[in-house]
């Protein structure tokens, strides 16, 4: 295995690491939102009850 390649090899794992760190981020934010979404409109259904 050439040197070049090895050290391509890393910086690739390196972006793919960064990158999956900032879907995980992304991904959160959109959980987090729709559980207040969801949240939201059941505490608004059940005051609409009372």
């Amino acid at each position: 295995m050439p040197k070049g390649t090895r050290k391509n090899w890393m910086h690739l794992r390196q972006k793919a690491k960064r990158c999956r760190l900032h879907l995980d981020g992304i991904t959160k934010q959109i959980g987090i939102i729709l559980l207040e979404l969801i949240y939201n409109i059941w505490i608004g259904r059940y005051q609409t009850i009372l």
